[in-house]
């Protein structure tokens, strides 16, 4: 991503045995870079334009064996930044400056969506006794002193299953 999200100057690369290759260029800001629990399929956004793409991945090199295809197009107001996958195989993305975060099962329909009490939701994380806990990262990012204060769990951990 460039310093200042400079449009299209964000890549996707794979790192693998000490050598980098370039997987997709002309990306904004790129984010919610996760994979299926068995290594078969990749996710990865750009979040400039409310897309999260979806490629079919060799679980051996974890590099694409088909072209990318669009997984979710958000609406211009909803921002995908973060992203995991739950062990059923649903990938849970951090909603930016919605308050939300939300699980979509693998054909891209919506399982749930929950709230957070911070407006600028940045990556889910699951932990916890048998990873049984979503937590998450939410930012202070561009908010004035009124909205810092009106949003006191901003940058913290939450546990919200």
């Amino acid at each position: 991503m460039g310093h200042e999200a400079d449009p299209s100057m964000g890549s996707i690369y794979h790192f693998r045995s000490g050598k980098t290759q370039l997987l997709y260029s002309y990306v904004t800001i790129p984010n919610s870079s996760c994979f299926t629990p068995d290594g078969s399929t990749g996710y990865f956004a750009d979040s400039a334009l409310n897309l999260v793409w979806r490629v079919e991945l060799n679980p051996q090199t974890g590099l694409p064996i088909s072209e990318r295809k669009v997984f979710i197009s958000f609406d211009s107001n909803v921002i995908p930044d973060g992203a995991i996958f739950d062990s059923q195989g649903n990938v849970w993305i951090a909603l930016w400056g919605t308050s939300k975060v939300a699980a979509y099962r693998p054909d891209g329909s919506l399982l749930t969506k929950l709230h957070v009490s911070a407006s600028q939701v940045s990556c889910p994380a699951f932990g916890g006794a048998n990873c049984s806990e979503l937590r998450v990262i939410t930012a202070w990012a561009n908010l004035d002193e009124t909205s810092r204060s009106s949003q006191p769990v901003q940058g913290v951990y939450s546990n919200f299953l």
